[in-house]
């Protein structure tokens, strides 16, 4: 799955089948029991040697900025404009948007080690809300407008190949959850 170098999101089949956005969860560990983005920097470094060539992936932040940006404390989409990736691929099209969702606790602390192979039911049931609560967040207590968010994340690639305007309110959306590269 890519986890011994640092791709601890699965991402590279998703990328190999040109998906235009791509849900990223990530579970790591790099920093305090949570994730510090390193996963989506390995995929992104991938695609500049041989065994990445041709599974394009944009552009993304380093591990510091991520952590200073507080990327891993809210959803965050990272390649929202196909015409800013140019530079890596001659077919824009082919690099996904990718919705990046760092795990972290709401309701249960979930991000436990992958050598623990067994849980109680209690903890089983705690951890799948948790994952449900990051997900929707928080049932969208957190942005009323996040389900309407994760629909213009969807459809995206799609308006740019077709050359339609995005609506208000996935541009309204896009300047709240787009990373804008500084």
């Amino acid at each position: 799955d890519g986890g011994e170098d640092g791709q601890n999101i699965p991402l590279v089949p998703l990328l190999k089948r040109n998906m235009s956005i791509v849900f990223a969860f990530d579970n790591s560990a790099d920093i305090n029991g949570l994730p510090d983005g390193t996963s989506l920097v390995k995929t992104y470094e991938r695609q500049f040697f041989e065994a990445g060539a041709k599974t394009p992936f944009p552009y993304v932040p380093d591990q510091k900025s991520f952590l200073h940006l507080n990327l891993t404390s809210r959803p965050t989409f990272f390649g929202c404009n196909a015409g800013n990736l140019t530079a890596l691929t001659d077919s824009v099209f082919d690099v996904p948007l990718v919705v990046y969702i760092a795990n972290k606790q709401y309701s249960f602390a979930s991000n436990t080690s992958t050598f623990k192979l067994s849980y109680s039911i209690a903890d089983r049931n705690a951890m799948i809300t948790n994952g449900f609560e990051v997900a929707s967040m928080l049932n969208g207590t957190l942005d009323e407008e996040w389900r309407a968010c994760v629909g213009c994340a969807i459809i995206r690639r799609e308006q740019e190949r077709l050359g339609l305007e995005q609506t208000k309110q996935c541009k309204l959306c896009f300047e709240r959850y787009c990373w804008n590269g500084t």
